[in-house]
């Protein structure tokens, strides 16, 4: 649904550090797979908002980690998720910068905080940088969002795609049913959270609603590099209906010849 609007006016940042251009650390808990503090970035919304983007890094240098972040209003200790476990994946790298947006509309004068976990506990934490739209867009912002296929037991998805041989789409997966219609989708994909793999393989990812599995994303092109680290962006956007109760599933096929690294594990995030 499009609606008419007189367009945005800012795209405001909340995070970075102009001193030392870094931006704020969210740090996991120091218990594997359990959500860390919140840290607040915006203590009062100038505006209100119909659009956010949150950019993720972090230093490199140390060992292959799954991460999920809740996005959340309201006051200190008292935070409200309005979006839960949004999924990455990171290998140490310094290309590794993930990129998520999402039409969700937050009021003026709202405080806005993340947290995080990991399924290690190096304290190292995530940079992030949390951007908000003022006004509204040409897309209907939704009030709330959900996550699909998500295991906070492990920080990662709750069943993988894995086929059988190369050059072959998989079985298809179930990442679950919406309890709510979806107008927006974003796909994080991680693989198999090791820094393993051939250079430039290639991944084909396809996404399909109920149970005759009617495509609403086919052949979406990823390409793995030579660290084995998934080319950003790994997180992947899209404007689809999803209707509630109906099962959204997922299936993939790569050129990679080994078992292992042929394995996506992919965590969907529906908005409404």
């Amino acid at each position: 649904m499009f609606a008419v609007s007189p367009g945005a006016t800012k795209f405001e940042a909340a995070g970075p550090d102009t001193s030392d251009t870094t931006c704020t650390v969210v740090t996991e808990s120091a218990t594997a797979n359990t959500k860390g503090s919140w840290v607040e970035f915006f203590s009062s919304t100038a505006d209100d908002s119909s659009w956010l983007m949150m950019r993720c890094g972090r230093p490199s240098g140390y060992s292959p980690a799954m991460w999920a972040a809740d996005i959340g209003i309201g006051a200190a200790s008292s935070e409200e998720v309005i979006v839960p476990d949004v999924g990455f994946c990171f290998y140490g790298y310094t290309e590794d910068t993930h990129t998520i947006q999402l039409p969700i509309s937050i009021k003026a004068g709202s405080r806005v905080a993340i947290r995080a976990q990991s399924n290690v506990t190096s304290g190292a934490g995530l940079e992030v940088a949390l951007h908000l739209l003022r006004g509204q867009n040409w897309f209907m912002p939704g009030t709330k969002a959900e996550t699909l296929n998500f295991d906070s037991s492990s920080s990662q998805a709750t069943t993988a795609s894995n086929p059988t041989s190369a050059n072959t789409k998989g079985g298809w997966v179930i990442l679950g049913t919406p309890s709510f219609d979806y107008r927006w989708i974003t796909l994080a994909l991680g693989n198999e959270n090791n820094a393993y793999g051939s250079p430039d393989d290639g991944f084909l990812c396809d996404i399909a609603v109920g149970a005759s599995k009617t495509l609403l994303v086919e052949n979406l092109y990823v390409v793995q590099q030579s660290s084995g680290d998934l080319k950003s962006p790994h997180n992947y956007s899209f404007p689809l209906f999803c209707p509630s109760g109906q099962p959204l599933y997922f299936r993939h096929q790569t050129s990679e010849t080994d078992a292992t690294d042929r394995v996506l594990w992919p965590v969907l995030t529906g908005v409404n």
